[in-house]
């Protein structure tokens, strides 16, 4: 009997190590909700890993970097989950400082 797998959050989704996460991910059949700063760039990917694995993937272009960006962005239909919760979370986005001084 096939495992149906669950949907992963992946931060820092459209370059690096959050992409590859993604894929690996896809790879091993589980859901996506990528989120990253470059929409263009997590679109494109979406495509490409739903016509190469085949798995469910929403998009959320969020600078996460923004205090309350989150919580600004509009809403699309809520993602319904079996669990309600991810049961995987990649966070590799990043948060630089720029020294003052």
């Amino acid at each position: 009997m096939e495992r149906k797998r669950s949907t992963a959050l992946v931060t820092g989704a459209s370059r690096g190590i959050g992409r590859e996460f993604a894929r690996l991910l896809a790879a091993n059949g589980h859901g996506l909700v990528l989120v990253g700063r470059d929409a263009a760039a997590l679109d494109e990917f979406a495509r490409q890993l739903s016509r190469e694995y085949g798995t469910t993937i929403r998009c959320e272009a969020i600078d996460l970097s923004v205090p309350g960006a989150p919580s600004k962005q509009p809403r699309a239909p809520p993602v319904r989950l079996s669990t309600d919760t991810f049961r995987k979370q990649i966070r590799s986005a990043s948060l630089a400082r720029a020294s003052t001084g």
